[in-house]
């Protein structure tokens, strides 16, 4: 019997994955309570301290079993704060049986070995705008261990991204290195496993009530022209608005 338990800030959806290699999917999503990290411009700081719901892996699971069923979705997201925090293996493991893909978003500073049970690992940087340590050791040893385990057979590896929200042009200088490591693996391991690189225009306004739309498609338009004007390195890069922000705004739990 499993006894481990998992601090919840919020499980909502069915909504619509915004952002990354799985945009546009209906997915739920499973937000934790806690993170290792308190970036300036987080938009979910009320992960940050105590508080959520305590779940067991199996009162978990089951919850997340039901909600898949009745809502005709079989995509969960791990979010957070940082869902790294936690030991997720049994919860995935139910939830693939049950033939639900598991993802996450993570900024890479803690790496457990059930990460390669996923479906989908995103791996999110956080740039200088952040005020957060670089993680780029980490991901970079993590992506090439990936590929060591494909090269001698596993057949259970997830798809890789890396996701970098640009505030600025410090931001895209901080992307351009990832830029380069995902030329390079792309080139020498002539996609036999593929690593997706996205840049996501960043929300500078996370308190307002208000729509964010037109600033949203304003800062993306500055950010492709940003990236225009150096495009060295970027050729494999993926450039995106945040969808969730376009059509919700800040709303919380949509």
């Amino acid at each position: 019997m499993k006894t481990d338990c998992i601090q919840i800030s919020e499980i909502f959806g069915a909504s619509v994955q915004g952002e990354g290699p799985n945009a546009g999917a209906r997915c739920i999503f499973v937000r934790v309570q806690g993170c290792s990290y308190s970036c300036k411009w987080c938009d979910s700081k009320y992960t940050w301290g105590q508080g959520g719901t305590k779940y067991t892996e199996e009162e978990l699971t089951e919850y997340l079993v039901n909600l898949c069923k009745s809502t005709n979705c079989k995509r969960i997201v791990l979010t957070g704060g940082n869902p790294c925090l936690y030991n997720f293996a049994y919860v995935i493991n139910q939830l693939q049986a049950h033939h639900i893909k598991v993802d996450i978003e993570t900024q890479g500073d803690i790496i457990p070995e059930w990460l390669t049970q996923l479906d989908t690992v995103v791996f999110s940087p956080k740039g200088p705008s952040s005020g957060m340590p670089d993680t780029y050791d980490n991901i970079v040893n993590y992506i090439r261990f990936n590929y060591i385990r494909h090269s001698h057979g596993y057949t259970d590896n997830s798809k890789i991204a890396i996701k970098i929200p640009i505030f600025n042009k410090d931001d895209i200088e901080f992307a351009r290195r990832f830029s380069k490591f995902v030329n390079e693996v792309t080139d020498e391991w002539e996609s036999s496993t593929p690593v997706y690189m996205y840049l996501s225009v960043g929300n500078s306004d996370v308190d307002t009530t208000e729509s964010i739309r037109d600033r949203v498609l304003e800062d993306y338009e500055k950010l492709l022209n940003d990236i225009n004007e150096s495009p060295e390195d970027f050729e494999n890069v993926f450039i995106l608005p945040q969808i969730h922000t376009l059509v919700w705004g800040n709303k919380q739990g949509v």
